[in-house]
């Protein structure tokens, strides 16, 4: 049975009404946004409700035959992204039933949303008329296309017959070769110069990040001497640029001394502090860095020659084939992964390739040296010029870590998640109260029964999502697109911070009825941390002018121009969550670019040094007194938390937050507490990692059934036209 007509872009079934257009999926008042995988799979499956749809039909709906693809692992976690979306099940379907080996079928009876049906007009009739008219000129057109499908059909088979003897006819398809096989995070891999050997740092079983080389004929990997370090690049020449001295910084990053030495073995020579990054020049003699200093971030070529600076972040700088330019990701707040692949050259001239990337892991030249490959979602691929194409889609979330001089691929499938987890003050167990796969929380209302956050990744669609949910109630609700940012004392508004149609917004959502108000705040771009005065009027957040450095404003839900309550280069330490403010609204901390914690007025006045905090040590909420400040150090497992009473600026070990499995644990990324430390909630990452090295297919001629395959889609369907084709042959 066909799918309804009348409201093609909103169709209902069981609980469920899902928009086709966007993506929207909403049950009983709740929203969510499914991604792109999941809503073309449900599309399939709504197109032919009661029918067996195979996988193969699958595969070319949401894959079409010229991107390469892990095809059954892709296909089987979109599934259980989309059964995970609609409480379904495959041992007891509700929705979707599967037949092994063969495909999927849609077993509920779908319908387009309810509209008023008019009795027909003559305009109407008009329109019946019309389609009779058009479905008959349709008829024509398939005639006239399987007339031109036969004869191209009869062309390819005689090339088939010309070029089979030649015996450069033939092509491998790519191949995938697993190189790890145990649990944990791997951080960075590199191949050697002969492209086979594959030098890679990893954290695996809940144990340290330790350095290691295996090959892809041996499923062994060995443990490179007794140092900690982390691998950051190897030259031609067969010298390694390394990390010692690693410190957790976020996502892959660490940050470090850097260190040189052979291949063959001899001692570490230190070269340079403060590095997060590295890579060799094409003649292996010089290495290009990335510097983390003082709040800011910059790329130096040579060493202790600055090309270029951020407030942000930069990860991934890779020398082109020429050596004249350097390919880095621009990450626009940290530690967001989200950002831009640009260019650099050597005069600090920067261009953006590709921006606008909700999450970026891992960047590198092409073989050719004519494209930067890049992991967002899938493995994406830019032209000088900034035109992208998708180079692998493998269902789950890819991080590229290098590209050898004859195309082979290393990356790994990231398994990323945010888990979002409830610890009371006696820290005896947590209770999880994640929502879909990366619940990010901002904000715990004062008598702690209410929760803010956000879903990032595949969940929370593009510009991430924005959610509320009370700690004894099972759902949570949707409050709309952007991250979330703070919740009013009052548990009425909640502040969020969007991307609309490329353009940031900083928003006032109502957690009822209401309409979200958008707040003028005068340019000010990257607001990432709010938040209120007990008056439920004013705020502060965190954001920085054109041109200048971030620093903290004072702002008003009625409107006016935004205050500057701090000097430049002054961050809310708290983040992305937390409460900077006193709780008798006088005064607030904040974090400088030295990492001194400083306490300012909300009213006129200078503000007051506290104590020298770590890099890692971020304050994120006051004691119910005022009197101290709660602290968390990143980066450790198990995570401690430490009282600073301001008198004294003396850290007080106050409680450890400790998982019950640290397989896989990178850092908590975000905390919120209660003023009286009654509970304390954290979200914490965790990422499972299996590299992979992938070889595309080569040669110069495609095989004949792939030319056959080629011809046979070239064949427009309405118009028997032959049409060109998006993707190469290959």
């Amino acid at each position: 049975m066909p799918l309804p007509v009348r409201s093609p872009g909103r169709i209902k079934f069981g609980e469920f009404l899902i928009d086709l257009q966007t993506g929207e999926l909403s049950s009983n008042g709740h929203k969510s946004t499914l991604s792109e995988q999941p809503l073309q799979l449900l599309i399939a499956l709504l197109e032919q409700p009661g029918e067996l749809v195979t996988r193969d039909e699958l595969r070319k709906r949401l894959w079409g035959s010229e991107t390469y693809v892990e095809f059954d692992l892709g296909l089987n976690k979109a599934m259980n992204r989309l059964r995970e979306s609609l409480k379904d099940s495959a041992e007891h379907p509700r929705y979707i039933e599967t037949l092994p080996r063969r495909g999927y079928r849609f077993i509920a009876s779908p319908g387009a949303e309810e509209v008023a049906s008019p009795e027909p007009t003559s305009a109407s009739k008009g329109q019946l008329a019309e389609a009779s008219a058009s479905l008959a000129r349709k008829s024509q057109r398939v005639v006239l296309r399987r007339w031109m499908t036969h004869s191209l059909l009869i062309v390819a088979v005689i090339l088939v017959g010309v070029l089979a003897a030649r015996s450069l006819w033939t092509r491998s398809e790519p191949r995938f070769h697993q190189l790890t096989f145990r649990r944990g995070s791997v951080f960075t891999a590199r191949f050697a110069p002969d492209g086979r050997a594959v030098l890679y740092t990893a954290a695996w079983d809940g144990n340290p990040g330790r350095t290691y080389s295996t090959r892809p004929e041996f499923p062994e990997s060995r443990s490179l001497g007794s140092i900690r370090f982390h691998i950051l690049a190897v030259s031609q020449l067969g010298e390694m640029a390394m990390l010692l001295k690693p410190n957790f910084v976020a996502h892959r990053q660490h940050i470090g001394t850097l260190a040189v030495a052979p291949l063959s073995g001899g001692a570490p020579r230190e070269l340079a502090d403060g590095i997060t990054d590295a890579d060799w020049s094409p003649n292996g003699k010089e290495l290009a860095v990335v510097r983390g200093s003082q709040g800011r971030y910059r790329i130096e070529f040579p060493i202790g020659t600055v090309r270029y600076e951020t407030s942000g972040w930069i990860s991934d700088i890779r020398f082109s084939k020429e050596g004249d330019t350097i390919a880095f990701v621009d990450h626009t707040v940290f530690p967001d992964d989200g950002g831009a692949v640009a260019l650099l050259d050597l005069n600090g001239r920067k261009s953006v390739l590709s921006k606008g990337w909700n999450s970026i892991e891992g960047l590198a030249w092409s073989a050719d040296g004519k494209e930067v490959w890049f992991g967002a979602g899938a493995l994406q691929a830019v032209t000088r010029g900034g035109k992208t194409r998708a180079v692998l889609r493998a269902g789950t979330d890819i991080t590229l870590h290098d590209i050898s001089r004859t195309g082979s691929v290393l990356l790994s499938e990231d398994n990323k998640a945010i888990s979002m987890m409830m610890s009371a003050a006696d820290g005896k167990g947590e209770r999880d109260l994640s929502w879909l796969k990366s619940s990010v929380v901002t904000d715990i209302s004062s008598d702690g029964k209410t929760i803010l956050f956000s879903e990032e990744y595949t969940g929370g669609g593009p510009s991430y999502s924005t959610y509320v949910r009370r700690i004894d109630e099972t759902d949570a609700f949707r409050l709309g697109q952007g991250g979330s940012l703070a919740l009013s004392g009052d548990n009425k508004w909640a502040g969020v911070a969007a991307n609309v149609a490329g353009r940031e917004q900083f928003l006032l959502v109502p957690t009822g009825p209401g309409t979200p108000k958008r707040v003028d705040n005068s340019g000010i771009q990257n607001v990432y941390m709010m938040s209120w005065l007990p008056d439920n009027i004013h705020f502060l957040y965190s954001g920085a002018e054109a041109g200048h450095g971030p620093r903290i404003y004072l702002g008003d839900v009625n409107g006016g121009k935004p205050v500057p309550m701090t000097p430049e280069w002054t961050y809310a330490a708290a983040s992305w969550s937390g409460n900077i403010i006193s709780p008798d609204g006088k005064q607030f901390f904040a974090k400088d670019s030295s990492h001194n914690l400083w306490i300012y007025p909300v009213n006129e006045g200078p503000g007051r040094r506290v104590t020298q905090l770590a890099p890692a040590e971020i304050p994120f909420q006051w004691t119910s007194n005022g009197e101290a400040i709660y602290v968390y150090r990143q980066a450790e497992i198990p995570s401690r938390v430490y009282r600073i009473p301001i008198a004294s600026g003396k850290k007080l070990l106050w409680k450890e937050l400790k998982p019950a499995d640290p397989t896989g644990v990178l850092d908590i990324i975000a905390a919120v507490g209660t003023p009286d430390g009654s509970l304390i909630q954290i979200s914490r990452a965790r990422e499972s990692c299996v590299q992979y090295v992938w070889q595309p297919d080569v040669g110069r001629l495609p095989s004949a059934a792939r030319l056959l395959s080629f011809i046979s889609k070239t064949a427009d369907p309405d118009s028997g036209r032959v049409v060109g084709n998006s993707s190469p042959i290959r």
